[in-house]
């Protein structure tokens, strides 16, 4: 049973924060110390917020809301809160954080033994759904108020303070930074702020956050500076100038990665092939491209296997990107084996060896893997950071099909992805499968693996509307499929649906990588089946355009099992629904009049799947939903929280 007057207050401030409350609310539930009260101050919120909250002052005694009557911003939440608590202690904690379950026991116990009025702890970052970005906020061992002015690093979910010694709370009522101005006028009175270097908060990185804007965050501190502080303009000039290296470089900004570090970054990634030459653009295109893109990128190494040796080392594309070639043992595509091979290339990387060790002055060097080739390449140099990003599962057959050859192939490529696996700093798969696969092989080797699905160019498919000319002037529901043509699509399967439903039309678009498979030719003989050959990057939207359902009709295979498709969310961008085959990755994306899955290799099965979804395939609600989910997948979102996830600011 608690006391009436409990020892530790919790304020919490809310407002729409339906998606993550809970779990801040289960995160104090679940402390250690129980000799606590929770007060919730709700600032209006407009979602379903105060229901939560209902339910739980109803489950639990010690939680309490306080609902204002009009939106009027955080520090006005928190002082309502503060108004209203009774323990010597407060502590605070905003709705979309959570604490670790020791946070209360170990904070007090640190205050009481050293009578401390004033303590903050470590914090680590998680990413919005809640991911870990194995990123610690450290906590100094104490800060004074010129300290602090100079360095803003308390961070919010982690400070406590006794009432006794510091007297009665109350923030400044301004929209942003009232925590800030808080400390400062706690410390300005001679107190100390005392730092507890343990991690017992972990503060998520929301999209919407003012830490997420860091030009607003700057402008917000200047304001503090003059305005709440009256700070002569110097010395707010001198300490803006330490916030801007402490805060704002190091912790806000990312440092190496963010908007302003005056750090640079070399980036070489190992791709496939050369840059466009199958005419399809994969995720490594788009990493490559957002990569050259930020201001803190230096130079994108684009290095590749090539059948010729290219008449120069190095060629810079359109687009910025130096690529640099390396010539293939022999042309025939039995002998890629070599590019997993040392013996076969180590010669060949001197010159980009040479480069770099020229090149690089005070830079980082990034090395990303996106297939398992040249893996003596991560040891040939002194690699600040090391990724892999894992889009395949590249040892198993694409076909399904073993022989001698696929099996010799398949010990190669798995031998050279383990040396990138054990070399590798942070790893990312496109899909669970993957993930499971590659922890399964790291065994007890602790290694950040992360699951990143692919993404799309939203804008791209979203708000092109041109039409290809294609299909002659002929009528009928059409099913498309878009992408490289290979063995590990069902083209049997296609061949009897396209029989079973001549008032159809199944439209193929993209190179044929099939080797000249037969079960391809024949699903061609087909009179409602049409295949254009390979359409360029630009010409892909008006493609879709022409297609009523994407269908992704792949066969049942170990491959398979670790696919997430390109296509998924660009049929989905376009607004058209989409059918696919024995990709469990993507089954949690199945929604009604969406996306549909399905598994095995049943025609019928298959047709009738596609004709649930030609009822609804131009239904307007329909296609905004659609629109709607893939537009949460834009790949400069994914690769931002890619990013996230690096710590370019620890040794590698």
């Amino acid at each position: 049973m608690t006391s009436q007057k409990p020892l530790i207050s919790v304020i919490t401030p809310s407002y729409n924060a339906e998606e993550f409350i809970e779990k801040t609310i289960q995160s104090v539930i679940g402390q250690s110390f129980s000799d606590w009260e929770m007060i919730i101050a709700d600032d209006c919120s407009t979602d379903g917020t105060r229901d939560i909250l209902k339910r739980y002052e109803a489950e639990d005694g010690r939680i309490h809301a306080v609902y204002l009557q009009e939106n009027k911003g955080a520090a006005a939440a928190r002082n309502a809160a503060l108004n209203k608590a009774k323990g010597r202690y407060v502590a605070f904690l905003d709705s979309d954080d959570v604490w670790k379950r020791e946070k209360l026991e170990k904070q007090l116990a640190f205050m009481r033994k050293h009578q401390h009025a004033f303590t903050f702890t470590a914090y680590e970052l998680i990413s919005q759904n809640g991911e870990a970005l194995h990123k610690t906020i450290e906590a100094p061992e104490s800060l004074t108020y010129d300290d602090v002015l100079k360095n803003t690093i308390i961070g919010c979910l982690t400070v406590m303070l006794d009432r006794e010694q510091t007297g009665s709370i109350q923030m400044p009522n301004i929209r942003t930074r009232q925590d800030l101005a808080t400390w400062l006028s706690i410390l300005k009175r001679g107190f100390k702020a005392y730092g507890l270097n343990e991690p017992l908060a972990e503060y998520r990185i929301v999209e919407t956050s003012i830490s997420r804007n860091k030009w607003k965050a700057a402008q917000k501190t200047w304001y503090v500076y003059r305005e709440i502080e009256r700070l002569h303009l110097m010395k707010a000039t001198w300490c803006f100038m330490h916030y801007a290296k402490n805060a704002v470089n190091t912790r806000l900004w990312g440092g190496k990665w963010g908007n302003g570090g005056d750090e640079k970054v070399i980036h070489v990634i190992v791709a496939t092939g050369e840059w466009g030459q199958d005419q399809l653009r994969y995720r490594r295109h788009r990493l490559a491209e957002f990569l050259a893109e930020q201001q803190e990128t230096k130079e994108v190494f684009w290095v590749c296997p090539a059948a010729e040796a290219p008449q120069e080392a190095f060629t810079k594309l359109h687009n910025g990107i130096i690529q640099f070639a390396v010539k293939d043992f022999l042309k025939k595509k039995m002998f890629r084996f070599a590019r997993y091979r040392d013996v076969f290339y180590q010669k060949k990387l001197r010159l980009l060896l040479e480069r770099l060790k020229t090149e690089v002055e005070a830079e980082k060097v990034c090395l990303w893997y996106t297939f398992p080739g040249f893996p003596l390449l991560s040891s040939l140099y002194d690699w600040d950071h090391i990724v892999y990003d894992c889009s395949d599962l590249w040892a198993a057959p694409i076909s399904g099909k073993r022989n001698l050859a696929s099996t010799f192939r398949q010990k190669v490529i798995f031998e050279a992805e383990s040396r990138i696996i054990k070399a590798a700093n942070t790893i990312f798969c496109t899909s669970e499968h993957l993930r499971q696969n590659v922890e399964n092989r790291l065994g007890e080797e602790g290694k950040p693996v992360f699951t990143v699905e692919n993404g799309v160019e939203y804008d791209f498919f979203a708000l092109n509307h041109e039409r290809a000319e294609v299909l002659s002037g002929r009528k009928g529901t059409v099913l498309g499929f878009i992408g490289g043509i290979k063995p590990k699509l069902d083209f049997k399967l296609v061949k009897k649906a396209a029989r079973a439903k001549k008032d159809w039309i199944f439209l193929f678009v993209g190179p044929d990588g099939t080797n000249g498979d037969a079960d391809f030719k024949e699903m061609l003989e087909e009179d409602n089946v049409v295949w254009t050959g390979p359409a360029a990057p630009a010409e892909v939207p008006a493609y879709m355009n022409v297609i009523d359902i994407g269908i992704m009709p792949y066969k049942p295979s170990p491959y398979n099992d670790a696919v997430f498709p390109l296509k998924l969310f660009e049929f989905l961008a376009a607004g058209k629904p989409v059918a696919g085959m024995n990709l469990p990755s993507t089954k949690k994306v199945e929604k009604e009049d969406v996306y549909r899955h399905m598994t095995g290799s049943d025609p019928g099965a298959f047709t009738a799947l596609c004709e649930e979804l030609e009822r609804s395939y131009d239904d307007p609600s329909s296609i905004e939903l659609r629109k709607k989910i893939a537009c949460e997948k834009d790949w400069h979102r994914l690769f931002l929280t890619m990013l996230g996830k690096l710590n370019l600011n620890q040794d590698a």
